[in-house]
């Protein structure tokens, strides 16, 4: 788990760093360098090719790491590292590398007095470093260096950024030009830049490498929230003595006429995940055909407009997987947030939940800050009425504002997905698993967590943890068996969990 920080926040910490700790900017700079060829110089694209090795520096301290790392390259590959700067150097510390550089007698190229040249060696590359603009961007590359980036882009080389890819800014948009990278190597803390919808995919793989700051630095409480992996899956245990009605009791509402696996997968996914219970409520004309099937999980049919005492058997509720937009669902609804149950309310539930929000109700009946919504990016701008377009650029921001406006847990489901509390707290889980955007993965990730919520797991951990254990199961199951259905997920859940000794 790394905190992870604007770019604001990260050039404070560098300035600490040299304040408080008294560590010179020329030796974060170097150890930078260093740090960024140690981890290149293992790349088979190194270890088993002759073909040059690029380093790309422009103007300020973004150039002086990349240059940094050049002359570290050159020390082990005199005949192959080039330099290509772009610009005069400006940072007191990016000058100082490049007189280096030149000490050196290492071979530079000057954008664009030396574009052919530059042109027929960016065509032959194995390796193209990109120091050509860092975090301090504001807005577009100039079409100075955007040419010079179009041109490394179209190398076969491979690719890798340090800090950031030149170009991606907190307020970046997919059309903006950008370097495309294969690898970022992002110094001290991870961006909130790097994760951002738009883009994640620039960056390629991240790595975090810390050039020196102090490890007490890098753990204040100054940043937007945490970065977790599967590293931070954690359960409480079960008791040996427990049974199924000591492991919790989910009560699922859900599905409709052509939108029954909705409802099977959701309640399904819930049970899989230790719950004791799972009690799925369909309309009368959906019970025959569901409950004939349904093996480990009780189908009831949907008993009417009911009373909050109906709810006393239960531990957790999910409202709205496949449940249609019949407006008698938000009746239901409207009892289900009056509970002291936390809930989940997913997919068309969510369009209930505005409906309700947007008549005055509903808010202030939501108890506690046990209540999740998980969104994707078109259900998200349907429930806040701001363009998918606008939120996918930085959701961030909004996804906080609603979690304290309407007391909500918010999981927004993405190829990044990102968890907000009413309290502030943040987590996002890096994805980029293209095998996930089948129908049904929702459905299972909204049952995943009202599972965990039935089990006691209050609702922002649970949210997190179910987030990376469906990640980590789609991880899995791409691996071993290709594109896959929703419901081959299940058996991945299940090792998951008995994996982490749980």
């Amino acid at each position: 788990m790394h905190r992870i920080i604007s770019s604001k926040k990260m050039a404070a910490l560098d300035e600490e760093a040299q304040q408080r700790y008294q560590i010179p900017g020329s030796i974060l700079m170097e150890n930078a360098g260093l740090k960024t060829w140690q981890y290149l110089a293992n790349l088979e694209v190194i270890l088993q090719s002759d073909k040059p090795l690029l380093f790309a520096a422009g103007s300020g301290n973004n150039g002086g790491d990349a240059l940094a790392a050049a002359r570290h390259a050159f020390s082990m590959y005199p005949e192959r590292v080039v330099v290509i700067f772009s610009g005069e150097s400006r940072s007191e510390n990016c000058i100082l590398q490049a007189k280096m550089i030149r000490s050196h007698s290492i071979p530079s190229l000057y954008w664009p007095k030396d574009r052919l040249e530059i042109t027929k060696i960016v065509n032959t590359a194995g390796l193209i470093v990109d120091g050509l603009n860092g975090t301090g961007l504001r807005g577009k590359l100039s079409d100075h260096t955007a040419a010079l980036v179009a041109l490394l882009n179209a190398s076969p080389a491979f690719r890798a950024a340090i800090d950031i890819p030149s170009g991606v800014t907190e307020g970046f948009s997919r059309e903006y030009p950008h370097f495309n990278a294969d690898v970022t190597l992002t110094m001290g803390l991870p961006k909130i830049s790097l994760f951002l919808p738009e883009s994640r995919s620039a960056c390629g793989d991240i790595v975090v490498i810390n050039p020196g700051f102090p490890e007490k630095l890098l753990q204040d409480e100054q940043g937007t929230g945490y970065l977790y992996s599967l590293k931070d899956f954690s359960l409480p245990g079960i008791e040996k003595t427990a049974y199924k009605n000591t492991r919790g009791h989910a009560a699922v509402f859900a599905g409709s006429v052509g939108f029954t696996g909705a409802a099977v997968l959701s309640a399904s996914a819930a049970a899989r995940v230790r719950t004791g219970l799972v009690t799925l409520h369909v309309d009368d004309n959906l019970y025959p055909s569901l409950v004939s099937g349904a093996d480990s999980v009780m189908v009831r049919p949907l008993p009417g407009p009911f009373p909050l005492e109906y709810l006393s058997s239960f531990s957790a509720y999910l409202a709205g997987p496949g449940w249609g937009m019949d407006p008698s669902r938000e009746e239901y609804l409207r009892v289900l947030l009056k509970s002291s149950l936390p809930g989940v309310i997913d997919a068309d539930g969510i369009r209930h939940l505005k409906n309700i929000f947007l008549k005055g109700e509903g808010k202030g009946n939501i108890h506690g800050t046990e209540c999740v919504i998980t969104p994707h990016p078109g259900e998200l701008a349907l429930f806040s009425g701001i363009s998918k377009k606008e939120i996918l650029v930085n959701p961030l921001p909004l996804l906080e504002e609603i979690a304290k406006r309407y007391n909500l847990v918010v999981v927004l489901k993405s190829h990044v997905t990102y968890v907000t509390a009413p309290d502030g707290r943040v987590g996002i889980v890096d994805g980029m698993n293209p095998a996930l955007g089948t129908g049904g993965t929702g459905d299972i990730l909204a049952g995943i967590i009202t599972g965990f919520l039935a089990q006691g797991i209050p609702a922002f951990e649970a949210s997190v943890q179910g987030v990376l254990l469906h990640q980590e199961a789609g991880t899995r199951c791409f691996k071993q068996r290709g594109w896959f259905l929703s419901e081959d997920l299940f058996p991945y859940l299940s090792k998951l969990i008995m994996e982490a000794g749980m």
